[in-house]
C-alpha cells in the first residue's frame, strides 16, 4: 500500500545504504499476479539491485519461507573484498564491478561504495 510513515525518502534510503554498505532486500507480498510496477516500486527495485540485495515477489504463503531462507543463506555467505584505490584522498561515490570467470558462478555485488578519506 501507500507508504505514509517512513522517515526517509527512497533516495535517502539508497544514499544511506551506499554510505553504510548494507544490502537491501525487498519482499513484495501480493494476492494476484504482479502488475505493472509503480514509479516508487521501480525506484525501490533499482535501490535493491545497486545495494547487492535481491527482490522477492511472493504470491503464496510457502514462498515467504523460501524467500526468508534465501535471504538468511545470502547473509551467511557474504564475502568482503578490498582494494586500494589510485586516489585514496578523493571522497565520494566510486563505482566498482566484480567479474567472475568461473562457469556457473554468479556474484551479486554492490554497484560501488562511498569513500571516506
Amino acid at each position: 500500500g501507500l507508504d505514509s510513515c517512513s522517515r526517509l525518502s527512497l533516495p535517502q534510503v539508497g544514499e544511506l545504504s551506499r554510505r553504510v554498505g548494507i544490502p537491501i532486500y525487498l519482499v513484495w507480498i501480493h494476492d494476484a499476479a504482479p502488475v505493472e510496477p509503480e514509479p516508487d516500486q521501480i525506484l525501490l527495485h533499482h535501490l535493491v539491485r545497486h545495494s547487492g540485495g535481491e527482490v522477492f515477489s511472493i504470491g503464496r504463503d510457502r514462498d515467504i519461507e523460501r524467500a526468508y531462507g534465501r535471504i538468511a543463506d545470502d547473509l551467511l555467505a557474504q564475502y568482503l573484498l578490498s582494494y586500494s584505490p589510485d586516489q585514496p584522498e578523493r571522497e565520494g561515490w566510486r563505482e566498482i564491478s566484480v567479474r567472475i570467470e568461473r562457469p556457473r558462478v554468479r556474484a551479486r555485488t554492490v554497484s560501488g561504495y562511498w569513500a571516506h578519506p
